[in-house]
């Protein structure tokens, strides 16, 4: 492997590394909202993350736009928990276990990070 080869292995280590540090940041920052407003501080650090990974990882959809199933994953649990901080929802058990799993389930996605390869083969 060339020298330049080996820098960019691990300059695509790194950019992968900075992925899953910054969501499991975004992850903890999600779980440990205590309402809708604090969800709404950070909808622009969860759109950049997610272009990121869309313009990095993705694959073209339809529409011309990139998208990646992480970046899917990451809206529908904060979606997820934004049901669970709404009034009707607080003690609304199946719905704070499904907040709580779509969260456990974006981690896991990410960790395994099988969405690298997903659309780059």
């Amino acid at each position: 492997m060339s020298e330049i080869d080996k820098q960019i292995r691990e300059a695509e280590q790194h950019q992968i590394e900075m992925v899953i540090r910054d969501g499991h940041c975004i992850a903890d920052k999600i779980a440990n909202a205590k309402s809708l407003d604090e969800l709404e501080e950070l909808n622009s650090e969860i759109e950049s993350f997610c272009d990121f990974v869309d313009n990095n990882y993705g694959e073209e959809n339809d529409y011309g736009e990139m998208e990646h199933d992480l970046s899917t994953d990451l809206y529908v649990a904060l979606d997820w928990k934004g049901e669970s901080l709404e009034s009707r929802n607080k003690n609304n058990e199946p719905v704070l276990r499904l907040s709580e799993g779509y969260m456990e389930d974006f981690l896991k996605y990410l960790d395994s990070k099988d969405w690298v390869s997903r659309y780059h083969d």
